[in-house]
């Protein structure tokens, strides 16, 4: 699922208006910049990440994106088994008791 697009034709209905402290409009500003778009933008994409509405993806709709995905070359079963121990043996902690 693409995220939502908040071009100058989407219709708004409601004005918010928050205060926030200076360093968090300065990660604002920047996320914005490096998106090339606009901080309220991100404030849209942010609301709609923390707290989707009826237009998230629906678990069924996930697995049809994840069954159309164009399939990827794996190595063999045996290296990607040796590769995925391999990481565990590296990180105990992550293994399953």
């Amino acid at each position: 699922m693409e995220p939502a697009c908040y071009g100058m034709s989407m219709s708004k209905s409601r004005r918010v208006q928050i205060l926030v402290e200076d360093e968090q409009y300065e990660r604002l500003e920047q996320e914005a910049e490096r998106r090339g778009g606009s901080v309220a933008a991100v404030v849209r994409e942010a609301i709609d990440r923390l707290l989707p509405g009826d237009t998230a993806m629906t678990l069924t709709e996930a697995a049809d994106v994840l069954l159309e995905a164009t399939p990827v070359e794996l190595d063999d079963w045996e290296v990607v088994k040796e590769d995925l121990v391999g990481s565990t043996d590296e990180h105990p902690e992550s293994a399953s008791p």
